[in-house]
């Protein structure tokens, strides 16, 4: 473990700003850490950066609040009469206690996090389960080319290609705007801006 916890420190001691942390992003997300290093990760490495980083996200969380525009961009589709479900890449227990203790739980049809025991390198696989969860639950007679995906990763615009939806994406997250925009999908700076590139509400 020696050598893991000296990558570990080497890479969370760096001090990383926003601006780097997106400058070397990349999925599945063990190819950030080896950008950072300039090597390849062992297993032990690779497994204790891993522990850290959601140890430390979990601790993060207590502070997390919705984005300030969150209510109101749930509220516009509501209002358009237009059903919403969340797919995360977060484990699935902690995402629905999250979205319980932040009040936002009624404004989602469907709400997946990962199961506990998946790694979920890319997003895809598992919005195609989400959309067939939907399809058969509340909404059986969904079709992926009414679904539009918000999300604000280059993974979420990749998703909505592969399974046949449209996307939004939202600056703010993981990748440089630039990066977001290279893509081709439409780039918004809020939620509501991204709702009405989709043609939801007023913006």
């Amino acid at each position: 473990m020696l050598a893991a916890d000296r990558a570990a420190r080497d890479v969370l001691g760096r001090g990383l700003d926003a601006d780097d942390y997106r400058r070397c992003y990349a999925r599945p997300v063990r190819r950030l850490y080896e950008n950072l290093l300039g090597r390849s990760l062992t297993e032990p490495e690779w497994s204790a950066l891993n522990q850290r980083y959601h140890d430390t996200y979990r601790d993060q969380l207590t502070s997390v609040r919705p984005a300030p525009d969150a209510r109101a961009a749930l509220a516009t589709v509501r209002a358009a009469g237009i059903t919403q479900s969340l797919l995360s890449m977060w484990a699935h227990e902690e995402l629905v206690a999250l979205v319980d203790e932040l009040g936002l739980r009624d404004g989602f049809v469907g709400l997946d996090g990962l199961p506990s025991s998946a790694a979920g390198e890319r997003k895809a696989p598992w919005l195609a389960r989400h959309l067939e969860r939907l399809r058969s639950g509340p909404l059986p007679d969904l079709e992926p080319a009414a679904v539009v995906v918000v999300g604000d990763s280059l993974d979420d615009a990749a998703a909505a290609a592969e399974v046949g939806a449209r996307a939004v994406l939202v600056d703010g997250g993981s990748h440089h705007v630039a990066d977001l925009e290279a893509t081709g999908v439409p780039v918004a700076t809020s939620l509501l801006g991204a709702l009405a590139l989709a043609g939801i509400g007023g913006g």
